[in-house]
């Protein structure tokens, strides 16, 4: 992959992980989870990248959600895949990471949480940062 394809992926991720939970609650509602379409249509209308699509969807959807959305495409990245990619990246390698984990760092972004103390561990290492303990 080419270095501008790499940092227009992670441009795509890092939208997706910190706009994208608003964007879903005010066109859905405050949900745990969300359908593929959803997904699909709340990043279509808002404008953000669709190419990258696929690692919203692992985001913000179940497995077996993106399973069957993708089956009949020709995408070829697994959920696994996905996770992994943005838990390398943006969770310090935690690819077990949640909406709830999502939402936490998107409202709090650049104020008390943000993708440096997920890198560094704290987010999820405590139980003051919103996560899980």
């Amino acid at each position: 992959m080419s270095i501008i394809n790499n940092f227009k992926k992670k441009r795509a991720i890092k939208s997706y992980l910190v706009k994208l939970p608003k964007i879903l609650s005010k066109d859905y509602g405050k949900s745990e989870f969300y359908t593929p379409e959803q997904v699909s249509k709340s990043i279509e209308r808002s404008g953000l990248q669709t190419i990258y699509a696929y690692f919203a969807i692992s985001i913000f959807c179940v497995r077996d959600a993106y399973d069957n959305y993708y089956q009949t495409s020709d995408e070829t990245v697994s959920y696994d895949e996905s996770r992994a990619a943005i838990a390398d990246t943006y969770f310090n390698g935690y690819s077990d990471f949640s909406p709830k984990h999502v939402d936490a760092v998107s409202e709090d972004y650049n104020s008390k949480v943000s993708f440096e103390d997920i890198a560094d561990g704290a987010f999820f290492d405590s139980g003051d940062g919103g996560g899980d303990g």
